[in-house]
């Protein structure tokens, strides 16, 4: 370090740095391997914080981030490796005290999660967040406000005190931004947040916690019926609810003479074991009056008026003054999602929220997500979907995975080898905006198009499908069933099968029918498959590591403009998809519909563009795996919802085990560990029973033999050869 220091300029300095960090960093890796990393290896620890701190010091300060260089990236990238090795040896806080005085601000915002979840345990954050906060207060309102949630982790609000107090102390409009957050969960049907509700009521009650139970229950009365806090912001969707379950729960505890059902104080003899039956009976009949009411009431599919949901976002319009201009500071509230943490943010030049669209897209999914429009003072209309009842937190942190991955392809210098990216902005634990992607329509869509049908279901190819996949059960509603049979049969005869259900396809429904239609000329179509190639191919490559499923075709869009693939809905990833009743068993959707883009140039293998691009992508995702791992260590500091509540089904009480058990398959595919060693050690978590049965299965017949291909010469030759060399790691 001191060496670098002597350098001459600025650039020669931050090279020497960045090879320092780079060996010190090697050093420290290989002692975490071992399980040897203590106070011994302090010294290497201090020179990576220093390196990469002076990095980001001399590259913010001197614009070096502008140019691009690679070292400034280099350093940025390795900013959540510094976090998690000050968390492992917290004698190196003193150092990184001494370099961050210097630290320019906005490189934080980046990874401004992993700070946030770091900073309990690591105080000597608190300085150059206050710095950041006092800098982009509208940067740090959303992020502070999710880790503050108790819903998150408990017991550490009193830790983020110091930076609300910073914030309210910039005049930043903090007021309107929580108003904002509880208006956007207005937005919520009352029938997709009453699930949550009653699953953490009823859990409280058959434990026998009667205090659980009881604050559950105020918290019911809270958000459905008096709306304590947000009466004002709650429209007649809501508020009309709420007078029909409080009547609907005065009779019922006349009924069952359980007086205290009718308040928002449950008393203990309501709460008696004895009562169990009875209360089964109450949130069964609550639970048939919120589906009542979310089908009748703002229907999926169709546009809604935004005041029936909240009034206050109707009304809000921040031009309070003659002259057009936003009135109060307390009212320029800007549009989520303008940091990306890449650049020196300009927040003056960001836009403000202006007002609303007066109307709401109701989407037609599960949890009937919103599509919000926001006027901006830049005169531009800003998309939104908001979604509630979800935990959006997994969206974010794969997007800046992508962000990350699409960092190392920089270096590629190619057109379009990039994973199309779009804003996500979580605001609650359950609460969260997405950024609308706009001109980009559904793959699904384009095939019900070009075929000239309204229904998916309409197409011929699919239909004979469906139909040929119903004679293997006997109960055609029973789906699990349908396909645990279809594994036992021969590999040959699916594979016809799918063969001629995929040449059912006619050839005017084809991907490349729909480039070629859209192309001006046959260079536009060249240079659209190429980009389209790549886009897939980053797309894929990242899919694969990350373990992302559930890609069907509604889940890929196509960005009209450039011709690249927009992978969204990322609720099965990291290898959940295995663990389903009918498991995932590709590591990424690479259909004849995909590949008939590339043809006749591709091959059956997809040569060309496509694979260039896959074996680049993954090669340099293996070259940073250090990088893209610590990226990931979020998830454990931050665990999500659904993964603390899978834990504690399991009967684990160590709530980091099921993130640390999703990330070891991460570093697995990293390191190179064969596909099928992977799946089939993830396939040993499944609670479907066929799929236990056929683990056990000899080996011609397991699932083992399916997904590695042992049907095929080339395939077993491969799958042997990784079984020597890899030792069988991922057999469990």
């Amino acid at each position: 370090v001191t060496l670098a220091d002597r350098c001459d300029s600025v650039q020669e300095r931050c090279k020497a740095w960045t090879k320092m960090a780079a060996f010190a960093d090697s050093v420290l890796r290989r002692a975490e391997v071992n399980g040897q990393l203590g106070g011994q290896h302090h010294e290497a620890a201090a020179s990576l914080i220093k390196c990469v701190l002076k990095t980001l010091c001399a590259g913010g300060s001197a614009q070096i981030a502008r140019e691009e260089t690679s070292t400034f990236k280099d350093a940025h990238n390795r900013l959540p490796r510094v976090f998690e090795v000050m968390s492992q040896l917290p004698s190196t806080c003193l150092d990184f005290e001494k370099e961050a005085a210097a630290l320019p601000a906005w490189v934080l915002l980046r990874w401004l999660a992993q700070a946030l979840a770091h900073m309990p345990k690591l105080p000597v954050l608190l300085e150059p967040l206050k710095a950041l906060t006092k800098q982009y207060p509208q940067a740090i309102i959303w992020p502070l406000q999710l880790s503050s949630h108790s819903g998150v982790v408990e017991g550490r609000q009193a830790q983020f005190e110091p930076l609300w107090e910073v914030l309210r102390q910039t005049g930043a409009p903090v007021n309107t931004a929580l108003k904002f957050t509880k208006a956007l969960d207005c937005l919520t049907h009352p029938d997709r947040r009453w699930d949550p509700e009653r699953k953490a009521f009823s859990d409280a009650f058959l434990k026998g916690n009667k205090a659980a139970a009881k604050a559950k229950w105020r918290e019911i009365w809270q958000k459905f019926i008096t709306f304590d806090g947000f009466a004002d912001l709650a429209g007649n969707l809501h508020t009309g609810c709420g007078h029909y379950l409080k009547k609907a729960l005065k009779e019922v505890a006349g009924k069952l003479a359980m007086p205290s059902v009718a308040t928002s104080e449950l008393s203990d003899a309501d709460l008696a074991p004895d009562k169990q039956q009875y209360w089964s009976k109450l949130v069964q009949q609550l639970t048939n009056v919120f589906n009542a009411m979310g089908t009748n009431n703002a229907p999926p599919g169709r546009k809604c008026e935004l005041q029936v949901f909240s009034p206050w976002l109707a009304k809000f319009d921040a031009r309070g003054s003659s002259s057009g201009l936003l009135s109060s500071t307390e009212e320029r509230l800007e549009v989520p999602g303008q940091y990306d943490g890449l650049l020196t943010p300009n927040p003056q030049s960001n836009a403000k929220i202006v007002s609303f669209r007066p109307q709401v897209l109701v989407m037609a999914s599960k949890q009937k997500p919103k599509r919000l429009i926001v006027l901006g003072s830049d005169e531009k209309e800003h998309w939104f979907l908001v979604k509630g009842g979800e935990d959006v937190r997994l969206d974010e942190r794969v997007e800046q995975l992508f962000g990350a991955i699409n960092n190392l392809l920089v270096q590629e210098g190619l057109v379009g080898l990039r994973v199309r990216t779009y804003a996500v902005v979580p605001l609650l634990p359950d609460l969260g905006l997405l950024e609308w992607v706009r001109d980009t329509k559904p793959f699904k869509a384009l095939v019900t198009d070009s075929a000239k049908v309204k229904n998916f279901n309409e197409v011929t190819a699919h239909r004979a499908r469906s139909e040929w996949t119903t004679k293997f059960s006997a109960n055609k509603a029973n789906i699990t069933e349908r396909y645990a049979n279809i594994f036992t049969v021969p590999h040959e005869e699916v594979s016809a099968a799918f063969k001629r259900f995929a040449g059912m396809l006619p050839a005017s429904c084809t991907l490349k029918t729909f480039f070629a239609q859209r192309a001006v000329g046959p260079e536009a179509f060249w240079h659209t498959r190429q980009r389209f190639a790549r886009s897939l191919a980053a797309t894929s490559a990242a899919s694969y590591v990350l373990g992302i499923g559930d890609r069907h075709l509604d889940n890929f869009l196509l960005s009209l403009d450039s011709g690249e693939v927009v992978p969204i809905d990322f609720g099965y990833s990291f290898g959940i998809g295995a663990l389903l009743p009918v498991p995932e068993i590709a590591p990424f959707r690479l259909t004849g519909y995909l590949l008939s883009v590339l043809q006749p140039l591709a091959g059956n293998l997809g040569h060309g563009a496509f694979r260039d691009g896959l074996e680049r992508c993954l090669m340099r995702c293996r070259e940073s795996a250090g990088l893209l791992l610590d990226a990931c260590s979020l998830f454990v500091r931050e665990p999500l919802l659904d993964w603390t509540a899978e834990s504690k089904r399991r009967g684990n009480s160590d709530v980091d085990w099921l993130p640390k058990q999703r990330l070891k398959f991460v570093s697995d595919r990293l390191r190179g560990v064969h596909p099928a060693l992977i799946l089939v050690q993830e396939f040993s978590e499944s609670p479907v029973k066929w799929v236990k049965e056929r683990l056990k299965a000899p080996q011609a017949d397991s699932i083992e033999a399916i997904v590695a291909g042992l049907h095929d010469p080339s395939r077993r030759s491969l799958f042997e050869s990784a079984l020597r060399t890899q030792g069988g790691a991922g057999r469990g």
